[in-house]
């Protein structure tokens, strides 16, 4: 039988005594579709998992349409959800990492000053408000809530955000 699956036509061999949970099985073993995500369609019809194909109609040649089944609809459409609900906190955090960045630029430059000179005198109002700022941002990250993704990309900034305040904690120590 031919398979018609979007765009794409799926050719798979089956036994004329099989049944569609049959079909199921050996279209997830060969396209790699998990059979409770599918739905089969026989002339616009859903088929049951129990119907014998060759009982339904179906023949050499056939042509069945393979559709999303309903949970997978759900399980999309709650993905798109959450997604959706995530979009704006993910946004909040995009804005604290453009903040650190220029923190981190700056940190660098300071580092760099001070590596140069060979002490950190005359830097340490600069250092203290690179650290002041970043802690702001730890701050402004811990008042960002969400699904998994975002305490794992809030957690990730939180990492980069200590990391840097141990530097600027060490450039304070050449003072």
């Amino acid at each position: 039988v031919k398979i018609i699956h979007g765009l794409k036509v799926l050719p798979v061999e089956i036994s004329s005594d099989s049944d569609f949970r049959d079909l199921k099985g050996t279209i997830q073993k060969s396209h790699n579709i998990p059979i409770e995500d599918q739905c089969i369609l026989l002339n616009g019809k859903p088929m049951a998992d129990g119907d014998a194909i060759y009982a339904a109609g179906v023949r050499s040649g056939s042509k069945l349409m393979l559709a999303e089944s309903e949970s997978l609809k759900q399980r999309k459409a709650e993905e798109m959800a959450r997604e959706a609900a995530a979009r704006p906190m993910l946004t909040k955090i995009g804005l604290v990492r453009r903040d650190v960045d220029k923190l981190q630029h700056e940190l660098e430059q300071l580092e760099s000053e001070v590596s140069s000179a060979g002490t950190a005198e005359g830097h340490k109002k600069p250092i203290v408000t690179v650290q002041e700022m970043l802690e702001r941002s730890l701050c402004k990250l811990d008042e960002i809530n969400g699904n998994e993704v975002v305490k794992d990309t809030r957690r990730e900034q939180a990492r980069r955000i200590n990391a840097l305040c141990e530097r600027a904690e060490i450039l304070k120590g050449k003072l």
